[in-house]
């Protein structure tokens, strides 16, 4: 869906705000436009191809696709369903005091296509852009703009956090890829060393050497931040809540939560 092509500058809060589920291997492209894309894999699976290479999405991952960049959509071998945002990234530039060049990692012409993986609260303001967007419910353009504000500085710690990780060794950057994943189950450093083809004691020495705390603890706290995220922004269960983010139950996840935080998430909860 677009908003009216004759709306003015201003208005044009959006070109495509959508869900949209493409078949078993369909494939889209490749094309590249002005409009800043953002999707969020609600089911299935999906592959952006550009330039740079490949690189795959699964549920709950969102996919940051700046201006300018050709790039290749194919979906899964069961298909996959997106929620889709699209629009001009100048709107940015309307509603920050940060200058054009501050949001130049989503507006430049270039290749590379952001990956954001579980990110509970930015998923969250894009399903309110795009439900304000279809409902036009009393100062919905005003809301629209304050959650683009949001939207903008998610997408910025984002990015910060990526170029964060690529200052570390390979190695390190194979086994936090490993452990965003392993929030969902219940994997163990064993688990996560094995994964990644190194030693548990050798994963404990580069942790301990790049980051002064164990991977026990780096990925507790991985765990709590996510957790953190679905308190506040969806409205399962703490029971729920405690096995999506990988603990073995309700009560090692509290435990662990007062430990980490010094209060209990049923705070955040209420």
């Amino acid at each position: 869906m677009a908003l009216a092509s004759d709306s003015p500058p201003n208005y044009r809060l959006a070109d495509v705000f959508r869900e949209i589920t493409f078949a078993s291997n369909e494939a889209f492209g490749p094309h590249s436009h002005h409009r800043l894309e953002i999707n969020y894999v609600k089911r299935g699976s999906c592959q952006i191809t550009t330039a740079t290479g490949t690189q795959s999405f699964n549920r709950g991952d969102i996919m940051v696709i700046p201006s300018g960049v050709n790039h290749l959509f194919g979906a899964g071998k069961c298909g996959a369903t997106l929620i889709q945002l699209e629009f001009i990234p100048e709107i940015f530039n309307n509603i920050s005091r940060h200058t054009a060049n501050g949001n130049a990692f989503l507006s430049e012409h270039g290749t590379t296509v952001m990956a954001i993986r579980s990110d509970v609260r930015l998923r969250s303001v894009i399903q309110n852009i795009i439900w304000e967007l279809h409902n036009h419910e009393d100062s919905y353009i005003s809301m629209v703009k304050a959650l683009y504000a949001q939207l903008l500085i998610l997408l910025r710690r984002a990015h910060s956090y990526s170029l964060k990780r690529h200052t570390v060794p390979p190695a390190i950057t194979s086994v936090i890829n490993i452990m965003e994943s392993a929030t969902g189950n219940e994997m163990s450093v064993n688990d996560i060393a094995a994964a990644a083809g190194i030693t548990p004691r050798y994963l404990r020495r580069i942790f301990r050497n790049h980051f002064n705390q164990s991977p026990a603890r780096y990925l507790a706290t991985m765990r709590i931040s996510k957790a953190k995220e679905m308190l506040a922004n969806t409205d399962l269960t703490i029971k729920e809540i405690a096995f999506a983010c990988g603990f073995s139950s309700p009560r090692q996840f509290i435990s662990t939560f007062r430990r980490m935080e010094g209060y209990s998430p049923a705070i955040i909860h209420e």
